[in-house]
């Protein structure tokens, strides 16, 4: 059977969905791994914030420490639940200067069967340069970082990207974050434990403008204010997303996307799956990085301009 087009999607959505990488867990109580080695950066002294504050300001608190720090590094594991395979893997993760103007690299190993799989992805500031080796096939693509964001302000776009676009992966953790505030309403917040970690356990759905992208046959009720068939989303799209931040620093530990089983109504137990989850561990903030980490020369590799292309993926004029 040929598994590389299926694969390759699985990929492709992962990187989508969560745009800087995805986590892996095992069984555990809390269903996390924390190796007990780890140094966590989590500020444990005090929780800063009552347990009624409201998860909009929590994550708009969340984006706002991410971006005043000067570095980012983290390991990531990640799992992947789709199109009826599953994948899980691990990987690191860089940021220099996080907000708009990042440099990040970030790497992704899943071992699918005998051969591992590669993902590397480099923002140096001009090109966003992504390198995939599948079954032995090894890919590079470059994105024209410039070009994309002057589309982007010539029409008025560059606060209104999709959550699920791969503009999260070229803005690091905090762009991330925000196209989650944009394109989720978060309504429910509780305390809990990831393992060690004390941390904000929020949930959110699909803004109704958003929602309405994925189900224009819906558009008119869902404007309505009448309640989606979200079972007619396509099967890598969730219906919901958590977020976990830690109690102290706000640090987004673990992302889940979740969808709704439909047959939540036969099997109450199975009713939610997790189609890709985050967790960064040995997260350590404001350390010094080697700024060669952020630079990326194809030297002989052939490689491919995928500028247009995902241009026309967000609607733009290449």
């Amino acid at each position: 059977m040929n598994l590389r087009l299926p694969i390759q999607t699985m990929l492709c959505a992962t990187v989508i969905l969560v745009g800087v990488g995805v986590g892996n867990a095992q069984d555990s109580p809390s269903g996390v791994v924390q190796d007990p080695s780890v140094q966590l950066v989590q500020d444990r002294r005090s929780d800063r914030q009552p347990v009624n504050t409201p998860p909009d300001r929590l994550l708009a608190d969340a984006i706002a420490e991410l971006e005043s720090h000067g570095s980012i590094s983290a390991k990531i594991r990640h799992q992947v639940d789709m199109f009826g395979r599953q994948l899980a893997g691990s990987g690191s993760y860089l940021e220099l200067a996080p907000g708009r103007e990042s440099r990040l690299r970030m790497e992704l190993q899943i071992q699918l069967g005998h051969e591992p799989t590669t993902l590397l992805r480099v923002r140096d500031g001009k090109y966003l340069w992504t390198y995939r080796k599948l079954i032995g096939v090894g890919t590079l693509t470059r994105i024209d970082l410039q070009r994309v964001q002057r589309a982007l302000e010539e029409s008025g776009e560059m606060g209104n990207v999709d959550g699920v676009s791969n503009w999260p992966t070229m803005g690091g953790l905090s762009k991330l974050l925000r196209s989650l505030q944009e394109s989720f309403e978060f309504t429910d917040t509780s305390a809990r434990q990831l393992g060690p970690l004390d941390v904000w356990e929020l949930h959110g759905q699909w803004k109704p403008e958003k929602l309405a992208r994925f189900l224009p046959d819906q558009k008119e009720a869902i404007e309505a204010g009448e309640k989606a068939d979200t079972t007619r989303l396509p099967p890598h799209v969730p219906d919901q997303v958590v977020l976990h931040l830690g109690r102290g620093d706000r640090f987004p530990y673990r992302i889940e996307y979740r969808r709704t089983d439909p047959s939540a109504q036969e099997n109450p137990a199975g009713a939610v799956r997790t189609l890709v989850s985050m967790e960064l561990y040995e997260v350590k903030i404001d350390a010094p990085i080697d700024p060669g980490q952020f630079a990326y020369t194809p030297g002989n590799l052939g490689f491919s301009d995928d500028t247009d292309r995902f241009l026309e993926s967000l609607g733009l004029e290449p």
